[in-house]
């Protein structure tokens, strides 16, 4: 029963989160001659909704707890009663509706639907965002609440809750997440997408990366800039100093 479950909700996060990952289409900034979203921007706008759904799931933890609770563990009086948890149905079902909240609180207030293409054909999304999908909420949060209540039966309170699942839980997530913002980005020959990612802060930071030995950057280098780049609108020198690639003054090409 618990397989069939979490294979259940394993395909209702691959069709809720879908179109999460997307951001109107008008929004999107696409290259006038390629037509392609440049690859800085993807990570960008990815980023933007790894943050938000982090954050969404971050404030859902109390309602959650609290509606599973009250809905499969209170006695014939209507008073709650964790015993209950003992069982393995009540268990299953806590579980579920906790997760099931987890959904449709990032759905509420994430969901954004995909506008048809010139032709009134729904337009797909794309293998980095899919990938978004197969990582997050569903199945992975229900599993591991399941497998806690399992455990510590009644003794699955808010607080053991918050303290001993919510970490776990949120770290898992957060770098399932995170780690999609790059994924469209070629880890196998990455000079190119390096290249471009440099550029890119360049031109719109409006100042040339001179600090840096850019035949020494590594992608995850690139990423970490980009990402400085998004949080900050700049690059900071003196952040770098200490790393491989940093270029002291006297080692700098000088402008013609």
């Amino acid at each position: 029963m618990r397989d069939f479950r979490y294979k259940i909700l394993r395909s209702l996060s691959l069709i809720f989160l879908s179109p999460f990952l997307l951001m109107d289409e008008s929004k999107v900034k696409r290259d006038p001659k390629t037509k392609e979203e440049h690859k800085a921007d993807k990570f960008r706008r990815i980023k933007h909704k790894v943050e938000m759904m982090l954050d969404t799931t971050e404030g859902m933890h109390r309602t959650a707890y609290d509606a599973a609770i009250s809905m499969y563990a209170k006695d014939d009086k209507g008073q709650v009663d964790r015993q209950l948890l003992r069982k393995k149905e009540v268990s299953e079902n806590v579980a579920k509706k906790m997760a099931d909240l987890y959904m449709d609180s990032a759905k509420q207030q994430l969901y954004v639907k995909l506008p048809k293409d010139q032709k009134g054909k729904e337009q797909q999304f794309d293998e980095a965002e899919e990938t978004m999908l197969m990582n997050a909420i569903g199945a992975a949060t229900y599993d591991r609440i399941y497998q806690e209540i399992r455990r510590v039966r009644d003794g699955f309170t808010f607080k053991h809750f918050y303290e001993n699942v919510r970490p776990e839980m949120m770290e898992n997530l957060k770098n399932n997440l995170s780690a999609v913002r790059t994924s469209h980005f070629d880890a196998a020959d990455p000079t190119k997408d390096i290249a471009n990612i440099i550029q890119y802060i360049e031109k719109n930071a409006g100042r040339k990366l001179d600090f840096i030995n850019k035949d020494a950057l590594r992608l995850q280098d690139a990423v970490r800039m980009l990402d400085e780049y998004d949080s900050l609108g700049n690059v900071i020198e003196k952040q770098h100093e200490n790393e491989h690639y940093y270029l002291p003054k006297e080692k700098r090409k000088k402008e013609k």
